[in-house]
């Protein structure tokens, strides 16, 4: 398992000593000015019970202090124990209910409290019964459960081969009995890949996929029944999905980090059904560079307040030993820091909960870190907060932070900060202690066992029961001429969406003419068994951080703009807006999106991500700007088809899916049928729209039947597209060949080789070889064994060849540095830009410009051809886009 930390709880030494006796003598005063008087109740105000997790410092294996990684939710540390205390004071007795079970090796984490304040839930890891074999895996994280009533422990899921399938962590009681989780058992994801293998002739198995930084299994948010029954996969990121609690209207509030193409662009608050319906982010897609200085932070850890707001640990990914500080989120006015949602009026999305010093960079925090919060809900706005003080090295002395110490050592290393748990009251800004910390130990849950009341029931998304047995949905996109609430003409000079939706405007004036559907490949990691393959950087090309790409299928666009098009449920994909030759407009969408079967979800369009300033908030329902869509078309305004009528709201999509859809009734044929609304692995379009007397606008259609090549479809799929249907273009099986096709005199081998018909020498055609013999090229050229040499010539800068004698040698140009013997400047060679870019389609001008209309190479390639590039170009001309391919590259 990559990015594991081994906490093993051994060989502490004298720093950590030292530090012991700084936070046994100076805790009581590591937040001037708080009360911390404990031994009572605040006057009228209700003391609860609490519960907290204390483990031991977590030690590295070299028995330094380990580093916290939110991107790691296996972090473990040795000893960690959940205690409860019958008040929330110093004097109460303290009572660890987890010790017959953890051993002195175990650990707990990720404590909640139920809404009636019985019981208790976290996450454990027992000891590990062999922890220097590595042979044998250590125990999984489990979901456990306290009754506080009757003082029994339990697991939640009771059968051993079930609980040890996947790391559990995170879990969170529901409104209706079940329990939502955090796990890496990717349980619906897993049988996917089972059936997509079928499907597609893979071998493919119920692997469990790496998250995309490469480094750990992803974590996906699951629901279960009380007793452990009924577990189901939600949520379907490709990278981690965290911390899940449930707000008051009954929908479930999480961290995703999102990483789509290793983008990173951080951990932000997103929120969803209990179902797994309504997926949207929350807040902070835009607002990571908000902490201290403007540093990167993450949101983590979300707690709902009484008022309906939330409490955040904003914290860096790590180097803060997990800590941060607390942040309050307007998620009900804000989506980001300075972006409110539509109407709202509001001084700032997020600000510090507390009056403490707290910074959020990995230099040493002088006002300390929190760990964890806990909102009291008695109407006094309390909160429960665990705190430490800031501690560094000095002389091999562990010193309390002080300005002055800080500022005269700047490079000392900081330690471990010596947690308390305090209440803290914003009414007065004071701090009462209620738990003094102990030598070499951190207290990193703690909650308030106090009823509560029991938030909504969600209602779910709506849901078509015909969907749903189908396991698809319904992607609904008003308009993709929408960016952000503005026109976009994608620069094709069309002065507004009316006349683009007018049928008299002809079609080849409208940019937008499909939606590709792309769905991410899940990646094994090789550490799990040796079956498993070890993918080298070459399998993905160019670019890693495109991983690999498979296509669900296409969907024409409507004149309006708007798209409706039948999705497979339950799986991270994305969209892509193409032009007539089935091109991407624009730049790929960074966040995976998914929907629930039965689900229909709609957006209003595109959204834009400028390199400067803040953008305008997206993802969010009731967030982002009205449609420019108005959906008040008829029949005479837009001179249509009659039989395709308008109901007041609808758009073209909606229309057509209204008359022509199931129940529809309207004589709409046409190929593809006027009724088809499930993405196809073929690009088609027919004219449905046009009024009568007037001439259709030219149908569209690249299939992949007319290649004469390797198709990237299986046969079953080709002749039955289902859910579990992928387009899966592999460099070396479906684009090589196109180059030997023999199209007479423009066979592309008959130029770009380095022989002519009569076998003489030359440079090819446009200094590129699109054969593999490279046996004519300089003593210097060393292949890359993993990928073909046309690959390579494609995708990769190359030196510029030229014929000197009887030989092809590198061109070279006197701009190198001056020789320090003769004086004048060196010889470099020339270089020759590749063709293609796995920027995609459009920015590989050099290539597809001399196959138009008046180009060099017009008519050469077929439309299907072209097409089949024009995607594999698109998604990132990886040299392999399935990873159990024999001939993929592996280490």
């Amino acid at each position: 398992m990559k990015m594991q930390l081994s906490m093993w709880n051994k060989g502490r030494g004298k720093i950590l000593a030292g530090l012991a006796l700084v936070s046994a003598t100076l805790t009581l005063g590591a937040c001037g000015g708080g009360d911390t008087g404990a031994e009572g109740p605040d006057a009228g105000i209700i003391d609860y019970p609490i519960a907290y997790v204390k483990r031991p410092t977590p030690l590295d294996d070299q028995g330094n202090p380990a580093q916290e990684d939110i991107r790691d939710p296996l972090f473990f540390g040795a000893g960690g124990n959940v205690y409860l205390r019958n008040r929330a004071t110093t004097s109460a007795t303290e009572t660890n209910i987890t010790a017959s079970v953890i051993g002195t090796t175990g650990d707990v984490k990720d404590l909640d409290v139920s809404f009636d304040g019985t019981r208790l839930v976290f996450a454990l890891r027992v000891e590990d019964p062999a922890p220097d074999d590595d042979n044998i895996p250590p125990p999984t994280w489990n979901i456990y459960e306290y009754d506080i009533t009757t003082k029994q422990l339990q697991r939640i899921i009771q059968d051993d081969i079930t609980a040890e399938e996947g790391d559990d962590v995170a879990p969170h009681y529901l409104p209706d009995g079940r329990i939502i989780f955090s796990s890496n058992r990717q349980k619906t994801a897993r049988a996917q890949r089972i059936e997509e293998g079928v499907a597609n002739g893979t071998t493919t198995g119920a692997f469990a996929a790496l998250d995309e930084a490469g480094n750990a299994h992803a974590f996906a948010l699951h629901v279960m029944d009380a007793d452990g029954s009924n577990l189901k996969q939600v949520s379907f990121n490709q990278s981690h999905d965290l911390d899940p609690m449930v707000l008051s209207s009954g929908d479930v509030l999480f961290s995703r980090w999102d990483n789509a193409y290793r983008n990173n662009t951080g951990f932000s608050l997103y929120k969803m059904t209990p179902d797994g319906g309504n997926l949207q982010v929350v807040y902070g897609a835009h607002s990571h560079a908000t902490g201290t200085s403007g540093s990167i932070i993450q949101f983590t850890r979300p707690r709902e307040k009484q008022d309906g707001s939330v409490l955040v640990i904003a914290r860096p990914d790590t180097g803060t030993f997990g800590g941060g500080d607390i942040y309050r989120i307007d998620i009900n006015n804000y989506i980001d820091f300075d972006r409110t949602i539509s109407g709202a009026s509001a001084s700032g999305g997020q600000a510090p909960a507390t009056i403490n010093p707290i910074t959020t960079t990995t230099a040493p925090s002088l006002g300390g870190r929190y760990l964890s919060v806990f909102p009291l809900w008695d109407g006094t706005d309390r909160m429960l907060v665990s705190k430490g003080m800031c501690q560094i090295l000095v002389n091999n002395e562990a010193r309390i932070c002080t300005p002055d110490l800080l500022a005269n050592n700047p490079a000392a290393p900081e330690l471990p900060p010596a947690y308390n748990i305090w209440i803290y009251n914003p009414a007065n800004n004071t701090e009462k202690l209620v738990v003094l910390a102990e030598a070499n130990t951190m207290i990193t849950d703690v909650v308030a066992i106090q009823p509560r009341s029991l938030p909504s029931i969600s209602p779910g998304a709506t849901v078509d029961a015909n969907l749903e047995t189908e396991g698809a949905a319904l992607l609904h996109i008003r308009s993709v001429y929408d960016l952000d609430g503005s026109f976009n003409n994608f620069g094709s000079g069309i002065a507004d969406l009316a006349t683009l939706a007018n049928s008299a405007t002809p079609a080849a004036n409208r940019p937008a003419r499909f939606l590709r559907l792309v769905k991410p490949v899940a990646l094994p990691d090789p550490d799990d068994d040796p079956m498993l393959p070890d993918l080298a950087n070459t399998a993905f090309g160019p670019s890693r951080a495109l991983g690999m790409q498979q296509i669900l299928g296409y969907a024409p666009v409507e004149p309006d703009g708007s798209v409706l098009v039948k999705v497979p449920a339950d799986l991270p994909f994305t969209i892509e807006v193409l032009d007539a030759m089935g091109r991407r407009l624009g730049p790929r969408h960074r966040n995976w999106l998914q929907l629930q079967a039965g689900e229909t979800r709609e957006c209003n369009g595109c959204h834009s991500h400028p390199p400067t300033g803040t953008p305008l908030p997206h993802g969010r329902v009731g967030a982002g700007l009205p449609s420019i869509n108005p959906a008040n078309w008829d029949t005479i305004t837009l001179d249509t088809n009659a039989f395709i009528f308008f109901l007041t709201g609808e758009t073209m999509a909606q229309s057509r899916y209204g008359r022509c859809g199931p129940g529809g009734g309207q004589p709409c044929n046409s190929t593809p049928p006027a009724n088809q609304f499930a993405a196809t692995p073929d690009v088609l379009y027919e004219d449905i729209w046009v009024a009568a007397g007037n001439t259709p606008n030219p149908p569209i259609s690249y299939t992949y039947g007319s290649l004469t090549t390797p198709r990237p479809v299986s046969p079953g799929c080709e002749a039955n597209w289902g859910p579990a249907c992928r387009v899966i273009i592999n460099y070396e099986q479906h684009i090589e060949p196109l180059w030997s096709v023999d199209r007479g005199a423009n066979t592309c081998t008959n130029c770009h080789s380095t022989r002519d018909a009569a076998n003489n020498l030359r440079a090819p055609a446009g200094q590129l070889n699109l054969t593999n013999n490279t046996a004519d090229y300089p003593p210097t050229f060393i292949p890359n064994p993993d990928q073909v040499h046309t690959y390579r010539e494609l995708l990769f800068t190359s030196d510029r060849l030229e014929v000197s004698g009887n030989a092809l040698v590198v061109s070279t140009t006197p701009t190198g540095p001056i020789d320090p013997v003769t004086g004048l400047p060196t010889d470099v060679p020339v270089t020759v830009n590749p063709p293609l870019t796995v920027n995609g389609a459009l920015a590989s001008t050099p290539f597809f410009s001399r196959f138009e209309t008046g180009g060099t190479h017009e008519g050469y390639l077929t439309p299907a051809e072209l097409r089949l590039i024009a995607e594999w170009v698109d998604i990132g001309a990886q040299y392999y886009n399935d990873p159990f391919n024999p001939g993929a590259p592996v280490n």
